[in-house]
């Protein structure tokens, strides 16, 4: 029956089609106790030519507070950097996104306070060498060498 059916599409209902899973991954980071964590979550090559954002919707879950929610997005192209992160609410952020240049390349970090979880589902992964997020725990929470992105 379900050969009979059409893929869905924003202007035709239908069967969803099997790649959703693969265009819009899940992931999560989590600091469930009291230790404050920073991940390496991707890595950029430095772009010209066509444009290939990394952009993300997330939310973020804290013990005591509202569920906030916010986008995300970051172009590391030849000439600049540029990003921007969007707190849409209804509480405020406390995770934190951070980068560092290396030579052609740019990695993407994020930090977790104590008690928090991150969850975040990619709106686009074609600028990124991994494929789905990494969850590279960094030995240290220590961010001094890190830009952070900011509105």
């Amino acid at each position: 029956m379900g050969e009979l059916l059409p893929e869905a599409t924003s202007k035709n209902k239908g069967l969803m089609p099997s790649k959703y899973p693969y265009y819009y991954p899940l992931a999560s980071w989590t600091a469930p106790s009291s230790e404050k964590k920073l991940y390496k979550i991707g890595i950029m090559k430095k772009q010209a030519g066509a444009i290939y954002p990394l952009g993300m919707f997330a939310w973020e879950k804290c013990v005591g507070r509202p569920t906030t929610f916010f986008t995300f997005s970051i172009v590391n192209r030849q000439e600049a950097i540029y990003r921007g992160i969007n707190d849409i609410g209804p509480g405020s952020r406390t995770s934190k996104f951070y980068y560092k240049e290396e030579d052609q390349m740019l990695s993407l970090y994020i930090y977790v306070p104590a008690y928090t979880f991150v969850y975040v589902i990619f709106a686009n992964t074609e600028g990124l060498e991994n494929t789905t997020f990494l969850k590279e725990e960094q030995e240290s929470t220590d961010t001094s060498g890190l830009i952070e992105i900011t509105k």
